[in-house]
């Protein structure tokens, strides 16, 4: 029997996502987590660490064979940075939908009689003016005798 010469290494989380979107891009982040230190997450600031890294590599191998791979390496750090760019963008987006979803949520407008200014979850009391309860100041007491609810 023969000895199994490359080690298979299980693949998670965005490192997984990288190996399929661009065939290596995940292979070589092991490589990466050794030499740099990339812990394999599409977080801009640390992929432009990790470009600067693998330029001065580049810069100190001698060897040309070595150099090329070095090159090849740089080209996937770009597949790296782009979908951490797309990535960057859809967060900010979710988070403005958020807030527009939130607004939207919380409507406001003016009370009929009153000219005050009244959610759409309160509901008028059929006894006083208060916008969302009852007249006298124990309107939580007193909102079950006068009807609101």
């Amino acid at each position: 029997m023969g000895k199994k010469q490359s080690k298979l290494i299980n693949l998670e989380g965005d490192v997984k996502f990288m190996e399929n979107y661009v065939e290596g891009a995940g292979m070589i982040c092991h490589r990466w987590n050794k030499k740099h230190g990339f812990l394999g997450k599409l977080n801009i600031k640390d992929i432009l660490k990790l470009q600067g890294d693998l330029k001065l590599e580049i810069i100190k191998t001698k060897k040309p064979t070595k150099k090329e791979q070095r090159k090849v390496e740089y080209k996937l750090s770009d597949k790296w940075l782009e979908q951490s760019k797309l990535r960057h963008i859809q967060r900010q987006d979710k988070k403005e939908k958020r807030k527009e979803k939130l607004t939207a949520a919380v409507l406001v407008r003016p009370h009929e009689d009153s000219g005050r200014i009244q959610t759409e979850s309160a509901a008028p009391c059929r006894a006083g003016s208060r916008p969302g309860g009852c007249s006298t100041a124990n309107w939580r007491r007193d909102r079950r005798s006068c009807g609101s609810s």
